[in-house]
């Protein structure tokens, strides 16, 4: 099975990923770890720190 995740970002994204940055990471490296997860990354370019 394969699936893409598509999003939009918030306005307040820099401001507000690094609370959920650490839980997020620890569930990509279980889902690596389990060989749920083969590839991860963004497909497109995410906002400007100067948004």
């Amino acid at each position: 099975m394969h699936a893409a995740l598509e999003h939009t970002y918030a306005d307040d994204y820099l401001e507000i990923r690094e609370q959920y940055r650490g839980v997020h990471l620890k569930a990509v490296w279980e889902a690596i770890e389990r060989g749920e997860l083969l590839l991860g990354g963004a497909m497109a370019k995410g906002p400007s720190p100067d948004c």
